[in-house]
């Protein structure tokens, strides 16, 4: 059953390690626009709790309605990098996840970070939706339970060399708020995770 989780909490973070951010070639090779994947689908990420899927289009309607997404650095407002609402972002749901293209701009934070990302020092990217607007499916009936997130609304990309890890507290709960509508039990994972603490990412 897919269900909207309703009660408001934190913004749910995921770091994406996938070495795909790159500089768009031009004729002068100076150029500020860095393109790469934001999320992908279809690939399940283990997150000690349980395990998580974005399904195909999880963040197509964001998208397609021309929301304002934000590109960051580490999660930071104070470093805003570009919007899709200043056209500085570009984002587009393809089949295999959400890709980007970035207009770096001319600040310091813009001009080090192009260093950095030429020399590969920094190859990821997280991306971060508030819980309430999540609609998912949870399969209880394996070990750990597996979460499949339907439709979430992107709020925001970071560029970051370090992963940020979502509040524990908060994945530990959309577990149990899924098992209160679909009991099935603790399972020995789940305990074992529960005891040993947990980083998410992706």
């Amino acid at each position: 059953m897919i269900k909207k989780n309703k009660k408001p909490e934190k913004n749910e973070v995921r770091f994406i390690p996938i070495e795909s951010i790159e500089m768009r070639a031009d004729a002068d090779g100076e150029s500020r626009v860095v393109i790469g994947m934001a999320a992908p689908y279809e690939v399940q990420a283990n997150l000690g709790y349980f395990k998580e899927t974005f399904a195909r289009g999880a963040f197509k309607t964001s998208i397609d309605e021309k929301r304002d997404v934000f590109a960051l650095f580490h999660h930071d407002f104070k470093n805003v990098l570009g919007r899709t609402g200043a056209g500085t972002l570009t984002l587009s749901d393809r089949a295999d996840g959400v890709f980007y293209e970035l207009d770096m701009p001319e600040t310091s934070i813009g001009n080090d970070l192009l260093v950095s990302i030429r020399r590969k020092d920094i190859g990821g990217v997280s991306v971060s939706w508030p819980y309430s607007t999540v609609k998912d499916e949870w399969n209880h009936t394996v070990d750990p339970p597996e979460r499949r997130i339907i439709e979430a609304e992107l709020i925001e990309m970071s560029i970051t060399a370090i992963p940020a890890y979502t509040d524990t507290t908060l994945a530990k709960r959309s577990l149990e708020l899924s098992r209160n509508e679909s009991p099935a039990g603790h399972s020995a994972s789940e305990e074992r995770a529960g005891a040993g603490g947990m980083s998410l990412c992706l």
